[in-house]
């Protein structure tokens, strides 16, 4: 009984691996050889289900779907991802389940031999299982699976049931490096090409087209695709140039002469909008960048930022250690001038370190045919002077009015910083503000009436009007222009008054401030429960109190 009990356990596990094997096909990966713990980030490898080595880098394991999985990270040098070694076979269809691990989504990327085939998202899913759903490769031959987010930034993603089915039948054409020109920055007056690598299958390559759409999976529209050189093929005529905001999808099809055909994995770009905005235009740079466009040229690390000192914000450069030519912008959004005259821009910069000259400086400049995106080199620009800093330190200094001369157009302006390897300089730009020189414009004066509750006149109350402090007393202010104005009446010894005040003609605000009366106290056991802060108590039993000093001590007022 011994020998037979011997004999048929490993036929019975046999059987059981044989059908476990069939249920999934090709391969099935579950990382249960994961031996990775904590919550540190971590590079490694682990034997796979399939008898490959699988590699990770900058990977964690503490969260699970279905027992161990591994998890992706964000922002990682080098940047986060697990791969397979070589699996032989081919592939038909990959699947798997993942899950946003934190609060920033995920956008990750799946590929068979460094080629995407398949893309997944969440929405605000923390937390939640997803599936995947069959991404279709049909790669025959010897392959690698990898998964890496989209790009560095992208959410910490889970994966786990990673399951594959090979590759049964005709080889079809491969579709490779697929690629749309321009690849970003795309505007409403632009078209665009694209292009991609085909190489046979089974049989030669008999013809490739794009077929391209407005909405994701629905491609109404076909452009035929020649080849342009050894195995690349290009389209025989752009994707029309769409409107402001439109998301244009694309798949490149390739068929053989057998019959055999492939489609790749769906790109699509949005068309942008660019920012254009209505005068007064302001910008002090409390929190961001606010609305400003930044393009670096030149100079792959070092680009225009936002920073803080002291809480207070601005847009900041600086190339140092970049050891690059570095030529970055900061773009204010468009003005569509033909709408306005005599528009004067200010601002005020600051700067610390380095040097000026023909070959490092921050300039500004204006241009009437820059397209609000992409590469400012393509545009012409011209320049305009402003009072540029005596000094470093990071001593701020007024610009002075710039004026923008008068067009048809709709107008950019830019701070260009231009910077040879060498002695960078940091430059600072803050309180932007664009707005028409009207020295015409209607002024009014507006008056304030400050009385007490009993309706006699209070002297000498401070008002402050726009942000503006006037002298005591001073209840008529001169020359504001019409608009809503936020105002403050302060007195001592009264309560202070605030409101807003719209302002169309000459203007008389009655403020009433209600005296500030001290609160009374009835016992000098409820005196001494007070707090040691300073307030003024009216005593009524003998006298006031005008404050206690840190022994308890009472000083009076009056006897």
């Amino acid at each position: 009984m011994k020998t037979k009990l011997q004999l048929t356990i490993p036929w019975m596990m046999a059987i059981m691996l044989l059908f476990s094997f069939n249920s999934h096909g090709q391969g099935f990966e579950n990382f249960d050889n994961l031996d990775l713990s904590g919550t540190s980030y971590q590079d490694g490898t682990f034997e796979g289900q399939d008898g490959s080595t699988w590699t990770y880098v900058q990977c964690r394991g503490d969260h699970e779907i279905d027992g161990n999985a591994i998890m992706l990270g964000r922002n990682r040098d080098p940047q986060s991802n697990f791969y397979s070694g070589t699996i032989p076979g081919g592939v038909g269809v990959i699947s798997f389940d993942y899950m946003q691990a934190f609060s920033t989504d995920v956008n990750m990327n799946v590929l068979i031999n460094d080629v995407v085939v398949g893309n997944v998202t969440s929405d605000d899913e923390q937390g939640v299982v997803k599936s995947s759903g069959d991404f279709v490769v049909n790669q025959s031959g010897d392959i690698v699976i990898k998964f890496i987010n989209e790009t560095n930034d992208d959410g910490q993603v889970v994966v786990d049931n990673v399951e594959w089915t090979s590759y049964d039948g005709p080889v079809p054409p491969a579709i490779n490096n697929v690629t749309q020109t321009p690849e970003a920055e795309i505007t409403s007056d632009v078209s665009v090409s694209v292009s991609a690598d085909i190489t046979e299958g089974d049989a030669a390559v008999d013809h490739v087209e794009l077929h391209w759409g407005t909405e994701s999976d629905v491609y109404n529209n076909t452009i035929n695709m020649s080849l342009d050189n050894d195995v690349s093929y290009v389209t025989d005529e752009d994707i029309p140039a769409q409107e402001d905001g439109t998301t244009v999808y694309y798949v490149v099809y390739a068929e053989g002469s057998d019959g055999t055909s492939a489609t790749s994995m769906e790109y699509s770009y949005t068309v942008i909008d660019p920012a254009v905005t209505d005068l007064p235009f302001e910008e002090s740079f409390d929190e961001d960048l606010g609305d400003l466009y930044t393009y670096s040229v030149s100079g792959d690390t070092k680009y225009w930022i936002h920073d803080m000192y002291e809480d207070d914000g601005y847009a900041y450069m600086n190339g140092y250690n970049s050891g690059d030519i570095e030529d970055d912008w900061l773009i204010i959004p468009g003005i569509e001038m033909e709408n306005y005259t005599d528009v004067v821009l200010t601002f005020e910069t600051a700067y610390n370190f380095g040097v000026m000259d023909d070959d490092n400086f921050l300039k500004l400049f204006y241009s009437e045919d820059y397209a609000g995106t992409g590469d400012p080199s393509d545009a012409t620009w011209v320049e305009l002077d402003f009072d540029i800093p005596g000094e470093g330190g990071y001593e701020w200094t007024p610009s002075g009015d710039v004026a923008i001369p008068d067009s048809d157009n709709t107008v950019y302006i830019g701070f260009q910083y231009y910077y040879n390897p060498g002695e960078y300089r940091a430059w600072q730009v803050d309180n932007i503000h664009v707005a028409v020189d009207d020295e015409d414009a209607d002024t009014y004066e507006v008056t304030f009436d400050v009385i007490d509750e009993a309706g006699d006149p209070i002297p000498d109350a401070i008002v402050t009007l726009d942000g503006v402090t006037y002298d005591a007393g001073q209840y008529v202010i001169e020359e504001v222009e019409e608009g809503t104005y936020a105002y403050m009446v302060e007195k001592e010894g009264y309560h202070t008054a605030e409101g807003d005040v719209t302002v169309e003609e000459d203007t008389t605000v009655e403020v009433t401030l209600t005296e500030d009366v001290p609160e009374e106290v009835a016992t000098l056991a409820e005196l001494r429960d007070k707090p040691d802060d300073g307030t003024i108590y009216q005593y009524t039993g003998e006298a006031v109190i005008v404050a206690m000093d840190d022994h308890r001590n009472r000083k009076f007022l009056q006897d």
